[in-house]
């Protein structure tokens, strides 16, 4: 991994991938990171298909919030999530990987 400062930054997605889980987070960031690779690849996906093959253009924010969605939608079955929404998920991400609520 290539070092700036104190962040170590990724050289490549072979590199990401294989050093994803290396963060302490609290149990909802867990389960959330877990779930993330997956669905930053499927929201990419399902972008490019409605934009190749229905030439629907998108905007990023909106496959960013698809993206969180679909995270939350797999990993909401753990205990963790019991009392949480997805409007919460949406507007408050940061805090499931800082300060959980």
């Amino acid at each position: 991994m290539a070092h700036s400062g104190t962040t170590a930054l990724p050289i490549s997605v072979k590199d990401l991938i294989t050093n994803w889980n290396s963060r302490k987070l609290p149990e909802q960031g867990i389960q959330l990171w877990k779930r993330l690779p997956a669905a930053i690849l499927w929201g990419i996906w399902k972008a490019r298909n409605a934009l190749t093959f229905n030439g629907k253009q998108f905007k990023v924010t909106n496959v960013i919030r698809d993206i969180k969605i679909d995270a939350f939608n797999w990993a909401k079955s753990s205990p963790c999530f019991r009392n949480v929404d997805t409007a919460s998920v949406i507007v408050g991400w940061e805090n499931f990987f800082l300060n959980p609520p």
